[in-house]
C-alpha cells in the first residue's frame, strides 16, 4: 500500500450526541463537579456501561505522552496494546503524532472536544471516524490527562478492516488538523 493522509477536523461537540458520546460527557460533567475537569482517578472509567470501555483510550499528557488505557476494541484496530507505550514510539509513528496534535488542541480548550477524522489513500476515502475527546486534572490546574472515545458504527469497522489488512508498518503519511 501506499501513502495515505489522516485529516482531523474538529466538530461542534453537539455533532457528537449520540447516546454513547452522551454518557460519556454526562458521566464525565458529573464527576468534575466545580472543577475545569474531573481527575482521571474521580472519573472512574470502570463507572463507564462495560460496552463503551472497549473503544476509549487515555492518554498521560503531563509530561510525557504516553498511553494510560488502550481499550480492547482500539488494539483489535491496531493489532497492539499500546498500553504503557510513549505516542512516539507507536507503529505507524505518524498515529502517535497525530494523537499528539489533537492532545494538544484538547488541552488548549480545556474541555470536551469532538473530531471527525478522515483517512484518505489513493483508492479509498474512509470518513466519519468520529471521536469525543475529554480532559482529565490530576492537579486541578492543568490537562493531564486526555481520554478519547471512538464512534462505533459502520466507519469505525471499515478503518479496522483497513488498519488490519491495509498499510504497512511505516508508511509515508501526512496528516493535517484544523479547527
Amino acid at each position: 500500500m501506499g501513502d495515505f493522509t489522516f485529516a482531523f477536523d474538529q466538530i461542534p461537540i453537539n455533532d457528537v450526541a449520540s447516546t454513547s458520546h452522551q454518557a460519556v460527557l454526562d458521566h464525565w460533567y458529573r464527576k468534575r463537579g466545580d472543577a475545569f475537569a474531573p481527575s482521571y482517578r474521580k472519573f472512574a472509567i470502570d463507572e463507564l456501561p462495560p460496552h463503551l470501555i472497549p473503544q476509549c483510550m487515555v492518554i498521560d499528557c503531563a509530561t510525557d505522552y504516553r498511553f494510560r488505557f488502550y481499550g480492547t476494541y482500539i488494539v483489535s484496530i491496531h493489532r497492539h496494546d499500546f498500553t504503557g507505550t510513549r505516542l512516539m514510539d507507536m507503529v505507524p509513528r505518524v498515529s502517535g503524532a497525530a494523537i499528539s496534535d489533537y492532545v494538544d488542541v484538547v488541552k488548549a480548550a480545556r474541555r470536551p472536544v469532538a473530531f471527525n477524522a478522515q483517512l484518505l489513500t489513493s483508492h479509498e476515502r474512509i470518513t466519519g471516524i468520529v471521536s469525543l475527546c475529554v480532559p482529565f486534572s490530576d492537579d486541578g490546574k492543568n490537562v493531564t490527562a486526555v481520554l478519547e472515545r471512538l464512534l462505533d458504527g459502520p466507519e469505525l469497522e471499515t478503518y479496522r478492516h483497513f488498519a488490519n489488512n491495509g498499510y504497512s508498518a511505516e508508511p509515508t503519511v501526512q496528516y493535517s488538523i484544523s479547527g
